[in-house]
């Protein structure tokens, strides 16, 4: 059994060669690059500071890291953040994907669609010992403003 990191590896990979296919190699590779740097940096300030989703740590479980974020979170938020802007993809017709409000509806399903499955990955994930929520929180011991914090990061991370 590959365990969260072999899955969240295989994951990624087919993320960014389905990404390939889609939007081609550099804007794939874009995409990568701007959502693993956006996502590590809000996942750095959120675990020196509580500021983004609340007070937290990550364990040694998840592999090294580069400061306090194990290396393996950015390319997850890649994974996940790839999947909800493909999903929500479907649901818009294609004349709204050339005006802006079209594109911002999108980046909002997008992050929608990411925090949902928060709502349902995290609470499993600390109970695993992944990371810890250090006051705990009204959600399974989850802070409510975390949900703030991935709908802001998925945001900024969308195209």
């Amino acid at each position: 059994m590959p365990g969260s990191i072999g899955f969240t590896l295989m994951f990624t990979a087919f993320s960014v060669l389905h990404a390939a296919s889609i939007l081609g190699w550099r804007r794939s590779l874009a995409f990568l690059l701007v959502c693993a740097v956006v996502s590590w940096c809000f996942e750095e300030v959120g675990v020196s500071t509580g500021l983004v989703y609340g007070a937290y740590h990550y364990s040694s479980r998840l592999g090294a890291k580069l400061g306090e974020v194990p290396l393996i979170i950015p390319l997850a938020w890649f994974m996940m953040v790839y999947a909800s802007w493909t999903w929500q993809g479907c649901c818009w017709m294609a004349p709204a994907r050339r005006h802006r409000r079209g594109t911002a509806a999108r980046i909002v399903t997008a992050a929608m669609v990411m925090t949902a499955w928060d709502t349902v990955m995290d609470p499993g994930m600390a109970r695993s010992g992944a990371w810890t929520w250090e006051p705990g929180g009204a959600y399974f011991g989850v802070p409510l403003h975390n949900f703030a914090g991935w709908l802001a990061t998925t945001s900024l991370s969308t195209p």
